[in-house]
């Protein structure tokens, strides 16, 4: 069950502009494509990423010239550890989302639960 609550958070990322901007301004139009395409990767995996140069190479779609030329620019953006490169606001945002979900669904079963209770005891009258 929870892995299906988690596929409904993970269907949409907010983003806020004005804090990607002042956090990004210094980067270049690739740089931004990579780091961005990064963020949506680690949106479906956790806020984490594994600390893998090939793969993170495949998700910015960079050959290797180029990974290597813009990797420590895009690592500032990331806690990294020996296995994984971390985005704690990211982290912070999917907590929310999967908070957001869960309380609606809780909310949801809550409702359709009072409305069959209403739509039985019309029944029974």
């Amino acid at each position: 069950m929870a892995a299906a609550k988690k596929k409904k958070a993970d269907i949409w990322m907010p983003l806020y502009v004005s804090d990607y901007l002042s956090d990004t301004m210094h980067l270049n139009t690739e740089q931004h494509g990579a780091y961005l395409l990064l963020l949506m990767a680690a949106w479906k995996s956790e806020a984490r990423l594994p600390n893998e140069p090939e793969q993170l190479q495949a998700i910015c779609r960079l050959n290797p010239v180029k990974w290597r030329a813009n990797e420590s620019v895009l690592k500032r953006f990331f806690h990294v550890t020996p296995e994984y490169w971390i985005n704690n606001r990211l982290r912070e945002e999917l907590e929310k989302a999967i908070k957001n979900t869960e309380a609606k669904t809780v909310s949801g079963i809550k409702g359709a639960a009072a409305r069959w209770q209403t739509h039985d005891e019309g029944m029974a009258n």
